[in-house]
């Protein structure tokens, strides 16, 4: 492929160079746009939806009405809902993000009631690795963010597990309470098994692509295979 301006004429290694650069760009944009709805969207949704369900269907309907100047209707209730839908639970999941934080750190410490084994251990150098491989190896820098996506998701979902049994209360709907109660621990559990996968992911990329990490904390080496 050639580019012309006036009578030059580029030569194909830079327009490659070009099409090379916005691929790239579009590489690492597409991870963080998958991290978004992985982590913050769906926990968002979660507890929005078990809102909208358990306490607040007459203050979402007032709320859409409200946004839409008094003018909601048949003919724009779906775009409302959906554009609702879209943007709250965005908001909440941020919202909800220093929680997940809170649960990783308990997972990466065993601040929980199970047994050690069952969680996970810290391990920095892994983070520095995988920003080295989203830079250097976008490929393998997108696999291992989706993972990372996986268990920030599941860290997420905990505290919104536990917002929706808290809601499940006062609403009097005590088997969506005790359900909701159950699944923190398994969901906490679970982002922690991810979280190891993660990490032993990105250490074989990092091993493969000449990245030297270090040793791996002996918590981590124990952590549960690919799921």
């Amino acid at each position: 492929m050639y580019l012309f301006v006036g009578h030059d004429l580029w030569c194909p290694f830079h327009v490659s160079q070009f099409e090379k650069g916005g691929v790239m760009e579009l590489g690492k944009l597409i991870p963080q746009i998958f991290f978004d709805i992985l982590a913050r969207w769906i926990p968002g949704l979660t507890v929005t939806v078990a809102w909208i369900i358990l306490l607040g269907h007459s203050a979402w309907s007032n709320a859409l009405n409200l946004v839409l100047a008094g003018h909601l209707g048949n003919n724009n209730a779906l775009p409302a809902v959906s554009l609702s839908l879209t943007v709250v639970p965005f908001i909440v999941g941020y919202l909800i993000a220093p929680l997940a934080k809170g649960v990783q750190r308990g997972n990466e410490h065993a601040w929980w009631f199970l047994p050690d084994r069952q969680w996970v251990s810290g391990d920095e150098a892994v983070g520095n690795g995988y920003d080295q491989l989203r830079l250097k190896h976008p490929d393998a820098g997108a696999l291992c963010a989706k993972i990372r996506a996986e268990f920030t998701m599941y860290n997420a979902l905990a505290p919104a597990a536990a917002l929706i049994a808290i809601m499940a209360i006062f609403a009097g709907r005590y088997y969506i309470f005790i359900a909701s109660f159950l699944a923190i621990p398994l969901l906490a559990q679970r982002g922690a098994k991810t979280e190891g996968t993660f990490q032993k992911t990105t250490r074989k990329f990092c091993k493969a692509a000449g990245i030297n990490l270090g040793p791996a904390d002996s918590a981590a080496q124990q952590s549960p295979s690919p799921r």
